[in-house]
């Protein structure tokens, strides 16, 4: 007959603590993983968003004979895109967690409405045509930093959507588009 050398014997203090110190150092060592997998996860979403938004500015353009938006579009874009990209979703990024942009109603700004300066740079009214191919910002993050670093997300004049280190972006803004 053999005995279960184990039996009635349960767990010293010592094993015990191990075992919870072994626990809390793995999820000490995952946590981080995956907050950062979550923002990246964000990140994919507002580009998502920032592409969809980018299909809307071509979809207006087409339905306004190839013109882009005039001056008076800034204050009102999203109301002028909802027959284009009718999703409420896309019009916030999910990494505006603290509702900075409640206000705005929106998570993202047309180049126009906020960092234009130079006439030069601006879109207001342009034919889509003689811009497309160019990488020219078109929407962006309202708040740069939302992605890491100083970055700042936006869709582009050519259809796509990326990432823009803040002092590239600051140079696409400040350069004339014709």
């Amino acid at each position: 007959m053999t005995r279960n050398r184990f039996h009635g014997r349960g767990l010293t203090l010592i094993e015990l603590l191990t075992v919870i110190a072994i626990v809390t150092l793995l999820f000490g060592l995952l946590l981080p993983v995956l907050s950062r997998a979550r923002g990246e996860a964000r990140a994919a979403m507002c580009l998502s968003h920032l592409r969809q938004l980018g299909a809307g500015i071509h979809m207006y353009a087409a339905d306004h004979d190839g013109r882009l938006p005039s001056s008076q579009f800034d204050g009102i874009w999203d109301v002028l895109m909802e027959p284009y990209a009718p999703d409420p979703e896309a019009y916030w990024c999910p990494s505006d967690l603290d509702g900075a942009t409640t206000n705005a109603a929106v998570s993202y700004v047309w180049r126009d409405g906020l960092a234009v300066i130079d006439p030069a740079a601006s879109l207001s009214g342009l034919n889509l045509h003689v811009l497309t191919g160019v990488d020219v910002i078109a929407l962006f993050d309202m708040i740069p930093g939302w992605h890491g670093n100083a970055d700042v997300q936006a869709a582009t004049l050519d259809g796509s959507s990326r990432r823009f280190r803040y002092d590239e972006f600051v140079n696409n803004l400040a350069r004339p588009v014709q």
